[in-house]
């Protein structure tokens, strides 16, 4: 494993560990309130907009342009302004229509508009990888995870749910301040235009090495129209369920995308690393869940929520383990349109599965 993808797996797994105390102080906080089911059910269809913002898409865009220009443009224009606002207004309007809850006028609006900070948050994140400055990236990755803890602390117990949100809405801009700070003056903020055709190649390319992002997506839309009130266990299993993604899968993808726009290829000591990560992780929360009676009987908490939910990780865990083994091996076939599809139909395969065990046999 190369110095970079373990620095930052190092800063990954930093930042993991202050997100799930901050997970934690949420769930000791909102506990499975239905207030914070109905404010993750807005923020449901929000990831369909920000799974575009990660850096698998937007840095087989963006790298090909700097690589020829041998600088870093970043496009911004009126269109691009007239196209935030027509998207705040789809998320707005969808959480009206179709979500039905007693959320303030105020929450939908932040909610809304929550997407712009992290997609400018996720630009500059590809910006580091490209300049190689993993250092910055990983006091980046830490600052982002303790600013959002220590926000959120006082965000919730001055306002609840809404300060939730503003929470997260202080640490975007806090982390895009900070970035700005030590490699701005390496980026041109000018127009850019992207060839529809660059663009399109990138996001067949997504599709390929993503299928657990695609399957998150679809099972937070999902659920947060069938059974809203169920969002917050949801939301703590994948917070579970990921925690091995976030930390291991993703970042072998993030230092390898460079080279991968040469070579198209993978290292093999990548499987054994993610085989080997995989059965400890899915040890681990089976190992939590035989101890659930014990920490619950400590805590004085009704076992049956915590079991369940640590159940549904493991579900979820095991489809992401699947899939994320194909986004591995897709990643040596990129370029090859016969993958896609493949690709596409084990996705929606493996997501139905896991909708449908979810549904029908814990949730429901």
């Amino acid at each position: 494993m190369n110095r970079p993808t373990r620095t930052l797996i190092f800063s990954s797994s930093v930042a993991k560990i202050l997100g799930l105390i901050r997970e934690v102080f949420i769930f000791c906080f909102f506990g499975f309130s239905l207030e914070f089911s109905e404010a993750l059910s807005l923020l449901a269809i929000v990831s369909a907009v920000t799974i575009f913002s990660d850096v698998s898409i937007l840095n087989p865009i963006y790298f090909p342009k700097w690589i020829k220009k041998q600088e870093v443009d970043i496009g911004l224009n009126i269109r691009h302004l007239l196209t935030a606002l027509i998207v705040s207004a789809i998320i707005f309007t969808y959480n009206r229509i179709l979500i039905k809850e007693n959320a303030s006028f105020t929450l939908e609006i932040l909610i809304s508009f929550v997407w712009i900070p992290v997609i400018i948050n996720s630009i500059l994140y590809s910006v580091m990888v490209y300049l190689e400055e993993f250092s910055l990236f990983r006091t980046v990755s830490i600052l982002n995870a303790l600013a959002f803890l220590l926000f959120m602390i006082v965000g919730v117990n001055v306002g609840g749910v809404e300060g939730y949100v503003i929470a997260r809405y202080l640490t975007l801009i806090l982390t895009i301040l900070f970035i700005l700070y030590f490699v701005g003056k390496s980026v041109n903020v000018r127009r850019l235009e992207i060839k529809f055709f660059e663009a399109k190649k990138s996001i067949a390319s997504f599709v390929m090495v993503n299928n657990v992002l695609w399957m998150v997506l679809i099972i937070k839309v999902a659920f947060s129209n069938l059974i809203m009130k169920e969002m917050a266990t949801i939301n703590y299993a994948l917070i579970l369920a990921m925690t091995f993604y976030t930390v291991f899968s993703k970042n072998i993808n993030t230092t390898s995308i460079k080279k991968q726009i040469i070579t198209n290829s993978t290292p093999v000591k990548a499987f054994k690393w993610y085989f080997t990560g995989s059965a400890f992780f899915l040890s681990c929360l089976f190992f939590i869940y035989k101890l659930v009676p014990y920490f619950t009987t400590l805590l004085n908490y009704d076992q049956i929520q915590i079991k369940r939910t640590i159940l549904i990780a493991l579900l979820f865990t095991v489809s992401s383990t699947v899939l994320g083994y194909f986004d591995l091996y897709n990643q040596a076939a990129i370029n090859q349109k016969s993958q896609l599809v493949k690709s596409v139909l084990l996705m929606i395969g493996v997501t139905c599965f896991t909708f449908i065990i979810g549904y029908n046999y814990l949730l429901k």
